[in-house]
Parts: C-alpha cells; structure tokens; sequence
C-alpha cells in the first residue's frame, strides 16, 4: 500500500493501481484499494470481473467475509487503503491442517482490553465432551485482529492408529524409544507439501485451458494451460493460495511434470481437429537451472526430434533469475533443440525486462493485462503496449495481449499493431472436452 500512495499522484488512474497490483499482490485477495489526499477520494481499484467471478473465491469455514483494512501513507502525502479478504489469507493454513477449524475476530474487542486483559476467548463449535477440541488463538499487536484453531484430538488419535503398524516397524527397525520419528512423518503429511504430494496421487489436480487467438480471423491458434485444485475438502481453491508455493517448493518440478503429461495427452486430442494448435506450459524461471525439465519434457511429449515443436514454454516471471546463467543457456538451448518456444509471461510487470531478451533467444513477449486495459482509457498513444510492440519488432519477436475484454480495448489492439491476444471477450478458461466441442464447431 506503501507502494501504491507513493506511485500515483493527484490524477491517478485504476490502471496504475491494477499495474502495481499485478506486480505485488499476486498472492493476496485484496477486495478494493483507495487512494485518498486527506479525506478526498481520488481513485478506487477493484478486482476485474473474471477474479470476482472465480478465482479470487476463498474457501472459507466461516459465514461471510472477513475484512481487514490495510493503510499505508506516503511521502506524497497520499495515503492508500487496501481491503484485504482476511479469510483468504488463511487458505494456505486451512490447507496444511485439513480437519481443523478456524475463525477470526476482527475489531475493537480483538486487541487486549485496556486494563491489560487478554480478550475473550475465541467461539468454537460446541463438541461433545467425549470429543474434545485441542484450542489455540492469538492476537495480533498492531491489528485488530484475533485468529483461532482447533483440531479435535480424536483425529491425531485416528491418524496415529492408521499408521500404527508402519510406526512399529520403524521402532523394531531404528529401536527408537521415541516419538520423533512418527510426528515428524505426521507433520510432512499435514504439511502443504504432504497434501500437494496426496493432490499428485489422488488426481486431484487438473487442467483448464485459456484459448489464444488471431485476431484478424478469430482462429483459436493454441491454448494455455492452467493448473487448478480440486481439493477433498475444501472444493476447487484459488490459484494464488497454492500455485506461488509450489512455484518456491521442491514440488515446482514433479508439478510442472504432472502438468506436462496431462497437457500431453490433451493436446493429442485437440490436434486431432486442428494440427497446428499449440500448447503453452506455465514454468517457474528457477525450473531453467534444472535440467531435468528437458527430460521431463521429452518424456512427457514423446521423446523424439521436435517433440516440442506444438508446445510452449511461458515463463512465469514472479522471481529474479540470472538468465545469463551457463545452466540456464544450455537447458534453454536443449527445449529450443527439441522445438520448444518460449514465452515472457505478463512483460511489463514482473522481472520481465529488456535484459531478459538478450540473455535468452524468446520467441513471444506476452503483455501484461493491466497495460491492455490502458487502452480502453487512454487509446493507443504512447501505450505501454506499443512500446512493447515496437520493442518486439526489434528483437524479432512475435507479442500476444492478455486480458481482452472488451471490443474496444480489441480494436486499439489492432491499430497497435497486435495480432494475437487472450481474454474473456474470447472464451473464458475451458476444459478439454469444451475446447474440443469449440474446434468441432469451427472444424464443421
């Protein structure tokens, strides 16, 4: 929010907010964001539709939402306030203790009472007394907010006695005289690495694709994939409470996997109607220092002389990589050997810079929806989007626009000089079988 006051000025626009927003809050749910000179409102951000619609939704265990508001003031003397789904924030705590029960308390009665006195104890579900809850809260210091849990102790009970006979095997086989051993197995399984890993065996993950399409002729030229969760117990999550994780874990590289072989057999399916589609594959740049991605890669897409050929690489630029780096040039260079493209994701906004083009041979430069949505406001003079244009043209690469969503916004595309594009004014996120129903129709 800081950030946010001291970036934009008296005539500020959302588009700025949405620019910094996309830069960073990828992983917060923020409901709204206002820019205030003293008590003067000069700009409000909120969400576009397609978060509101879907993936901003937070499971949550607790009727209604939860709102905290987040200020920040600058030098400027701008101050901005961001109203932040506290609920959402909890997600990845919800995820790493899936039986438990979380609840927040938010305002003035949340912050110790003014004698000194702890606040009044967190209200959970009444539970039998044969069944009793194991109860931890804690208040925050500076904000009025109160956060509790509990667990029913039957279910580490049932747990520990699921595992029992793997737990006697490891006492006969270590001769432990301890617990160590098996908490420490039950604590990776709670963990959001254990559930991820359970996600991968269980088939709970699956794939959505967002179409790309030519603009000119309305073709639908290739897809993006999209990883999406369908928890056990909490139903289909939010992106942002899982994927920028998995993104820093060790689980980055036998997720991209998964996806790969999913999106592998998709695309079999989708090239039986149009063989030129193309897929593209969201990959943490860090994954560029491991080689094991080409090996995945080949294996997941047949292995032979241009097995790439129909698949790009869009890298997600959400971290600081040295693309000059040796490894990094030669597993570049060996996806590019077995056909690959590769793609700078949401360019403008990230670490996506001009020095990433000459580090590494890219073939497209995606743009960021926040500079697509300028357009519509300020048309295309002196866009960012035709800067980045005219910078594609220089370094030979092809742009593609996300978040096209309205005819206008698609007709400054045009004149811009962009060819390709992705948004909701194509098609929404599809399952295979519905972009497969789309290229029957067109086929047809």
């Amino acid at each position: 929010m800081r950030t946010v006051a001291e970036e934009t000025h008296s005539d500020c626009r959302q588009s700025q907010i949405a620019t910094i927003v996309g830069r960073l809050l990828r992983t917060v749910s923020v409901k709204g964001i206002e820019v205030r000179s003293d008590n003067q409102i000069l700009c409000h951000w909120v969400p576009p539709p397609e978060t509101a619609a879907g993936e901003g939704l937070c499971q949550s265990q607790q009727a209604g939402n939860v709102i905290v508001k987040v200020a920040a003031r600058g030098e400027n003397g701008l101050t901005a306030t961001a109203l932040v789904d506290a609920q959402c924030l909890l997600t990845p705590f919800i995820l790493s203790q899936a039986d438990s029960t979380m609840t927040l308390r938010v305002g003035t009665g949340a912050l110790p009472e003014s004698d000194g006195s702890a606040p009044p104890a967190m209200d959970f579900p009444q539970t039998p007394g044969w069944a009793p809850q194991a109860v931890v809260s804690d208040t925050s210091a500076r904000w009025a907010l109160t956060v509790g849990a509990s667990l029913p102790e039957i279910t580490l009970a049932e747990r520990w006695a699921a595992r029992l006979p793997l737990h006697i095997a490891i006492f006969a086989a270590l001769g432990a005289v301890c617990w160590i051993g098996p908490l420490s197995m039950m604590r990776r399984r709670l963990s959001i690495a254990g559930q991820v890993r359970g996600a991968l065996r269980r088939s709970e993950f699956y794939l959505m694709y967002l179409p790309t399409v030519q603009i000119e002729t309305g073709e639908w030229i290739g897809v993006e994939a999209l990883l999406r969760w369908r928890h056990a117990q909490f139903g289909i999550l939010q992106p942002s409470a899982f994927i920028p994780w998995i993104e820093k874990s060790a689980l980055a590289h036998d997720t991209t996997e998964w996806v790969m072989r999913q999106a592998s057999t998709d695309l079999r399916r989708l090239r039986s109607l149009n063989d030129d589609i193309y897929v593209g594959i969201n990959v943490p740049p860090s994954q560029l220092a491991d080689p094991r991605l080409v090996d995945a890669a080949a294996s997941a897409f047949g292995g032979h002389d241009l097995c790439l050929s129909r698949v790009m690489f869009e890298l997600t630029e959400r971290e600081m990589v040295d693309y000059g780096l040796p490894i990094v040039q030669e597993v570049v260079k060996s996806l590019r050997n077995l056909g690959a493209q590769i793609a700078l994701d949401d360019f403008g906004v990230g670490y996506s810079n001009i020095g990433c083009l000459r580090a590494i041979r890219v073939d497209v430069i995606k743009v960021d929806k926040s500079f697509t949505h300028d357009l519509e406001t300020f048309g295309n003079d002196s866009s960012i989007v035709d800067v980045v244009v005219k910078i594609a043209r220089d370094f030979g690469v092809k742009v593609i626009a996300e978040g096209v969503e309205t005819e206008s916004q698609l007709e400054s595309l045009r004149s811009t000089g962009v060819q390709v594009a992705q948004g909701f004014l194509f098609s929404k996120p599809l399952e295979v079988d519905a972009v497969l129903v789309h290229l029957r129709a067109r086929a047809a």
